[in-house]
Order: structure tokens, then sequence, then C-alpha cells
């Protein structure tokens, strides 16, 4: 079948999928290439119905597996039939011997066909999706390696087994996780962003026949305003407008009214956090009354002050209750990063603008009021912990550390026990026994005992997420003693014997702030790393996963990738954790030299920090 780009754009449009030239095109060389598809984007903005327009149009089957976390090769490639196998065994073991039972047993009559394998003997070319690849952990992505591209798998009882039909391969991710240069080498890269206005106004229209014009456009605005102008953790993407609007459509509605509104919500905003920012922002009525005046063409504020501006004044506001001076110039510099968030500064402080210096001044926002004070701590910005959070922030850094110190190997988090049969060795074992299984083999519980060692980067353009980086470099050296910290800005100073002395965490956080010369200082990335590599040398193995936490801001940044480099070849792993968001890093050209080496992840709220030390 002749697949090219008017082929692509009929097949979409057959099935109602709306949709530009550049994805059809992306589309189009994927499969003229031979080479797996990997969409990214948000949740419910159609990754998943392209692997299904795909197979519509090519008139074949599509093969889905759907990926989580724990998933291994078992459950994704092949199985044996063992309880088949042991039957044969009881039937055949006088007629034949030994070698020739074995190599019947291990045939493909009793081989159990997962959704990767039985794309690859498919009698006819399929469409593979494997949806949410990011679920999975690092070593299931090395193990895709052969199969995306050779096309090709191999099983020890059976050799290499190569594809008869290559298959249309697509993998969708949300961003969960950042996936490993390797895979996305392999693949050709798509990213689905939400809708415009103009273009998510088309999709209800087609997806949602008889709509009223004006429900349309009053959605379709809602759902712009929703993800532009609030701060919610989960925004409503395609698939929940659409759900809306059918909704909507058959309650019979003309238009939102602040009932209708109340009644429904629930099909935009999936958790209470969300509810909550929605209800104390702008509400029910306020909400309609915005679409509504936009509708009639008047300008209309409904919130009192920009997200921006709540942010800036979550991180002024605790300055006059902190505990070490500093001069209001030399906070502007410090806590506003941001070239806006600086322009915002005198218009959120005019109340002490006069003032010299200030008698207290905090390493981060902490206080009340803003837009984040009353988020799960979870799901709150780093830079908005308080101090009153360090006890939970502490206790929750030690237990999950010392859950990663007793934790089994990936293949055996699928049971409880501590050791179990090991079938395929009891198996091989009971045909000296005619196939009676008296010997049973077990498996032992091994535990995996991450030697991390953590660098934590105390600069100035970091010294907002401190409340954060100090309970973690506190958690890790509470627990293994092989585990290592340190900070780091214009150099490097190892603070692991500082956490370990004292159990207080509050005495040790003061003593540090107070004799450490490297809190508030320029960064240079480049001779911290030369000083890990050099001075502190015996921190680093193959055992060894390095921990950076920093915004990737430094001079000499050739020198730091280079340093880096060095270092990335002595460990077994090195995992960045950005406190920056993922939209920002195309700013910086550091960051693309340095994912050669690691793996960078966005650690802006404690639940991401705490997902990223799970997969360690």
């Amino acid at each position: 079948m002749d697949i090219d780009v008017n082929f692509l754009r009929q097949a979409f449009v057959a099935e109602n999928y709306i949709c530009e030239d550049e994805l059809v095109i992306t589309i189009s060389l994927a499969l003229k290439l031979g080479r797996p598809l990997l969409i990214e984007g948000a949740p419910g903005v159609g990754k998943t119905e392209i692997a299904k327009v795909l197979a519509v149009a090519m008139e074949t089957e599509l093969i889905r597996l759907q990926c989580y976390e724990g998933l291994d090769e078992s459950k994704a490639l092949y199985e044996w039939n063992y309880q088949a196998q042991l039957l044969k065994i009881q039937m055949i073991r006088d007629s034949c011997g030994e070698e020739s039972v074995e190599e019947e047993l291990f045939s493909s009559r009793y081989l159990l066909e997962r959704p990767l394998l039985k794309a690859i003997r498919s009698p006819r070319r399929s469409v593979l999706l494997i949806d949410e690849i990011d679920k999975t952990d690092e070593e299931f992505e090395a193990f895709l390696f052969e199969l995306l591209s050779d096309f090709q798998v191999s099983i020890p009882e059976m050799g290499t087994i190569r594809a008869v039909h290559i298959p249309v391969v697509v993998l969708t991710s949300n961003q969960e996780r950042e996936l490993s240069d390797g895979l996305r080498r392999r693949c050709v890269y798509l990213y689905i962003d939400y809708p415009s206005p103009e273009k998510e106004t088309e999709i209800l229209q087609l997806k949602a026949p008889g709509a009223p014009d004006r429900l349309v456009w009053e959605i379709t605005t809602a759902m712009q305003y929703l993800r532009q102008e609030m701060d919610l953790e989960k925004p409503p993407s395609t698939a929940e407008a659409i759900d809306w609007t059918t909704m909507l459509v058959d309650m019979g509605c003309m238009q939102l009214t602040p009932a209708t509104v109340k009644q429904t919500l629930g099909l935009l905003l999936k958790n209470h956090h969300d509810f909550t920012v929605f209800v104390k922002s702008i509400g029910f009525e306020g909400f309609c009354t915005m679409l509504h005046k936009r509708w009639e063409g008047d300008e209309v504020i409904v919130k009192k002050d920009s997200f921006l501006e709540r942010a800036v004044k979550k991180k002024v506001q605790p300055i006059l209750r902190a505990s070490i001076k500093m001069p209001l110039k030399v906070a502007k510099t410090i806590l506003m990063a941001k070239p806006e968030e600086k322009a915002m500064f005198g218009s959120v402080c005019q109340d002490f603008l006069a003032q010299m210096e200030l008698p207290h001044a905090p390493f981060g926002g902490g206080g009340e009021g803003g837009g984040h004070a009353g988020r799960p701590l979870n799901s709150r910005e780093l830079e908005y912990t308080s101090p009153e959070d360090f006890p939970f922030l502490v206790e929750r850094i030690r237990r999950l550390i010392n859950r990663l110190e007793m934790r089994p190997s990936r293949r055996q988090q699928q049971t409880h026990r501590s050791q179990w049969i090991d079938v395929k060795r009891t198996v091989r074992r009971s045909f000296r026994f005619g196939g009676a299984m008296f010997a049973l083999c077990f498996r032992r519980l091994r535990l995996r005992r991450p030697r991390i060692v953590i660098l934590c980067d105390v600069s100035a353009s970091m010294i907002r997420h401190i409340q954060f980086t100090l309970p973690l470099l506190f958690g890790l050296s509470q627990t293994a003693e092989t585990n290592r910290a340190f900070v780091c800005a214009g150099g490097l100073e190892e603070v692991t014997e500082l956490f370990r002395q004292n159990s207080d965490f509050e005495q040790v956080r003061d003593w540090l702030l107070q004799r450490t010369t490297q809190v508030g200082r320029g960064t240079n990335l480049g001779q911290a790393f030369h000083s890990l590599r050099t001075d502190f040398s015996g921190a680093l193995s193959s055992a060894t996963c390095l921990l950076v936490v920093s915004d990737a801001e430094t001079v000499e940044p050739d020198f730091a990738i280079r340093e880096l480099g060095k270092i990335a070849s002595k460990v077994k792993k090195v995992v960045w954790l950005n406190t920056q968001s993922r939209s920002q890093w195309h700013q910086k050209e550091i960051i693309p030299a340095l994912r050669r080496f690691l793996r960078m992840e966005e650690c802006t709220t404690l639940a991401k920090a705490v997902k990223i030390l799970q997969s360690l």
C-alpha cells in the first residue's frame, strides 16, 4: 500500500481527526523511513488516536502495549506456557530422550505471544502502539532498542526472530519523565500541543454536531482561559472539551450559566486543588460573566492580580520576617530571578521601598498569602516551601530513601514473597524425575542498594529553592552510610558528616547557612565537578548514582560539560534534577550538551522529586 501525504490527509479527514499539515508530513516521514514515531504531549490531546487512525487507514490490526511501572519483557514480549510444558513432559517421558523432549518443549507451540512478539510475527504489516512509554523505567527502554532499531527480538531458547513485515510503531509519552537519548535517536519526533482557539472550535463543531455557535465559542474561550490564565495542576485537554460540549448539547444548553457550569465542572477539573483554585479565584458567577462580556466585546478584568504578581508577592512578603539582614536591592537581585519579576518588584513592594536595610530576609518563600499557600505540599512549587514544612519534608525524604535501600530488583516487584519458585529452572530439573516436580528451585530476594552522591547548587540563582535542597541533603545523609552530600556554588564543600552528627535539622540548617562559604555565591559548576572528580574521587564508582540539583546556570559552561563527561564515565548514572520548568530549558545552550551524559528531569514540586528518586 502506497502511503503518501495525500493518503494520510484523507485518512485523518475520514476519521474526523483535525490536524495540521506538519503532523501529516511528520507521520509520512516516519512511514517512509521505516522508523518508530514518538509522540509527546499533554494527556488528552489526541496522541493515541493517531495510531488508531493509521490502523483503520491501513486496514490492519492495532496491537497495543499499555505501559506501566514495573513492566518487563515477560509481559511485553513473550512467556512460556509452563503448564502445557509439564503436561507434555508427563505424556512423552517414556518415549523420547531428554534432549528431544527439551527441543520440543521450547518450540513456538508453547510460546505465549505478548504484544511486541505478536507485532514482529504478524503475517501482515500491523500498527504497534506502545502507549505511555514514560511510565516504564530505563531498563525497559534499553530492552526496546533492538526492536526499534532492527525490528528483531532475541529469545534464548529459540534464537533471533526477525520481523516478517516491519510494523508501524507509535510510541506516546505524557512527559512524566525524560526519555533517554538512545530511544529518541531511533524515532521520528512529534509534539502535539493544546489546539489553538480556531482549531478547537473546528474540533468541537465536528465532534458535537448541532452545538450552538455561541456555546462552542464560550467553551473554546473557557478552555483557553483555564489553560493559560489559571494555575491548574491538570489543565483540561481537548478530550475534556469534547465531553463537556457533548453533555451540554444533550442538556439543551444554548449558552453557559452558573448553574450548568457548577453541575458539569467535574468533566473539566479532575482534582480538589483545581476546584478550589477555580472557586476562589473567579467562581461560577464570575466565570460566566467573563465569558458573556467577552462575547459582547467588552474587556473585563476578573482576577485581582495575575499569577506572576501573586508569585512575586509570595517571594517578597517573607523578607520582613527573616533572620538575616539583606539590602533591599540585593533581595531584589537574588529573589527576583526573571526580568518580568524584577519589573513588577516595585509595584508589589511600595509600602517598604523606602527602607534601606531589611531586618529579616529568608532563603526562599514561605509566609502567608499568594496563590500557592493553600496548595498541598506535594504539588506546591519548591520555591514556595516554607520553614513550617521542614519536618514533613525531612520525614518524607527519609522514608523514601529507606524504601530505596530495601527495594527488590525490577523483576521481583511483582510479588510480596521473599522467595518464590523459579519455574524455568524447576521445569529443567524435573526432566530427571519424568516431569514430576520433586525438587523445586527458588529465586532469592535481591536488594537494590543504590550508592547515592548528591550535589546541590546553593548559588544565588538557586537560593530560593534552598528550603527544599537542604531537607533533601539531610534526608539522604541520615539513611545509608554510603550516601554522600555536597553543596556547591563557586566551589565544592562536603556536608555529609555535618548532617550525620546532628539529628536536629533546625540546628544543622542554621549552622550550615552561617558557616558555609558557598550559599549565595556565583555559580561555577565546572569547578565543582572538577573538585568532585579530583578531591573526592573515592565517592565515584561504577555503583554510584550521582544526583545534581541545579538550574544549570553557570559560568564557563564548556568547562562544566568536559568535567561532567569525565565523571559520567566513572559512575553508574547521572541524574540531574532541574528546578526550572521544562519550558525554559530551550533558553540555555548548555542543557543539550549536558543531556548527552545524563538524564535530566524537571523537579519543580515535591511529588516530581519523589517520583524521580523512586526511579533510581
